[in-house]
């Protein structure tokens, strides 16, 4: 009996609805409309919404796609550098994790540029400050599951879902914010240190200033290699050894980057971080405001 009043109900509808040539027509030969604007202000419902979504896609729309392809990078040149290997993957999952993004929040409104990321990073740091904790925490969490789930994807880590209570990518325990932020700070004392710049003036400033990807490459390989691997002189040990269980340094980045994303939003870890980051660009030769006001000019 249901399915027959359903098989009814759906002609129905049908017969009274517009044909789909009809709008098509319609869409396709008319200009398309203004510009939505972002909303004015973000909301709790809003901003978990946003989350969800990003989250659906990366687990089951194309986005998950992409990431599986990020996955056998390491397999097509196996006799390159971890190094090397570990920056073109996590790049190549930024551009698909970003699309994601970026899909979801042009939806809403938001420009489909680094300008919209932008603008919604903004509002969302200005929503965080007004929530109840409950709801802080809530998003926070959400937050942190979408990034380690992006990450699993990508480099083939368990699912937060698969992890025990208070388990991160396999079996390692959550860090509390103290560690965390003792990590980050040992991070960033070596990213400003004299040694690493003077490396980065060397190996960085001979790029043409018009190469900015070449420059944004060579940065991070040399993040990775020198400040979180030890590469700057026998006294600078691994910093991911601290965390990561095992001998292999590409995955023991990648689980320290996954212990790291429920802290990200931490004041003192982004304090660290931005401070030592204006150092490294400018040791780079990398005017790193004109690219953020270029880009919200796009």
């Amino acid at each position: 009996m249901t399915s027959s009043i359903s098989s009814i109900a759906s002609q129905n509808i049908n017969k009274h609805a517009p044909s789909t040539s009809l709008y098509a027509s319609r869409y396709l030969s008319t200009p398309p409309p203004p510009p939505q604007q972002a909303p004015p202000v973000l909301t709790h419902p809003i901003a978990s919404g946003i989350t969800s979504s990003t989250l659906l896609l990366i687990n089951h729309g194309i986005p998950n796609k992409g990431l599986a392809e990020v996955s056998k990078i390491p397999t097509l040149n196996p006799s390159a550098s971890d190094v090397s290997t570990l920056v073109e993957q996590w790049q190549k999952m930024m551009e698909v994790h970003l699309s994601a993004q970026v899909h979801v929040l042009t939806g809403l409104g938001y420009p489909p540029t680094e300008h919209g990321i932008a603008i919604y990073n903004q509002q969302l740091s200005q929503l965080m400050s007004t929530l109840m904790p409950a709801e802080a925490d809530q998003l926070q969490r959400d937050s942190r599951d979408l990034w380690r789930t992006t990450l699993g994807h990508a480099f083939g880590l368990p699912d937060p879902s698969e992890c025990g209570e208070g388990k991160v990518a396999g079996d390692y325990d959550e860090m509390d914010v103290q560690e965390a932020r003792e990590v980050m700070y040992d991070v960033s004392v070596r990213m400003g240190s004299d040694v690493f710049l003077d490396i980065l003036r060397e190996e960085v400033g001979g790029i043409p200033q018009d190469d900015m990807k070449g420059k944004h490459t060579k940065i991070q390989e040399l993040l990775i290699d020198k400040v979180y691997f030890g590469g700057m002189g026998e006294e600078a040990d691994c910093i991911v050894s601290r965390v990561h269980k095992g001998a292999d340094r590409r995955e023991g980045y990648v689980v320290m980057q996954s212990l790291m994303a429920m802290h990200q939003s931490d004041p003192l870890i982004s304090q660290y971080v931005g401070q030592a980051m204006m150092k490294v660009f400018e040791a780079a030769g990398i005017d790193e405001r004109a690219i953020r006001e270029e880009a919200g000019r796009q």
